[in-house]
């Protein structure tokens, strides 16, 4: 799998990259326009990120206008959600106004700071990331 971490912050970059590297290789954005860089950069290399995580306060563009932006990328190269990325917010937002955007923009999950190994990996799971336990 190949994943994507969005976050403005270092430890929590540290912490998903900790969580989801026996999983795949992670890649890092420190803002959204990073992150709309790399994943417009992983379709042209063929090599399309399986897993976003983004966290929704960051510099430059925020993690809501980097959701919107990569879903306009997918439409944009006829990906249909076979093969469109899973996009995993993880916020300290949890409120109810910004996890309808995120929904209203096509996020696939929400996950609330501080991250949970567990939460997060039952979410993968929800998402046929990952397989369950036996």
């Amino acid at each position: 799998m190949r994943i994507l971490i969005a976050d403005d912050d270092l430890i929590s970059r540290i912490m998903l990259s900790e969580i989801l590297s026996d999983f795949g290789r992670c890649d890092a954005a420190v803002n959204g326009e990073e992150v709309v860089r790399a994943y417009r950069l992983s379709l042209f290399k063929n090599k399309p990120y399986d897993l976003v995580c983004l966290d929704i306060m960051m510099p430059e563009m925020d993690g809501i206008e980097a959701l919107t932006k990569i879903r306009e990328i997918e439409r944009g190269n006829n990906l249909g959600d076979d093969k469109r990325a899973r996009i995993v917010m993880v916020t300290g937002l949890a409120d109810n106004m910004n996890r309808e955007k995120c929904n209203a923009e096509g996020c696939d999950g929400v996950i609330v700071k501080p991250v949970v190994a567990d939460d997060l990996l039952v979410c993968l799971r929800e998402l046929g990331l990952i397989e369950n336990k036996a």
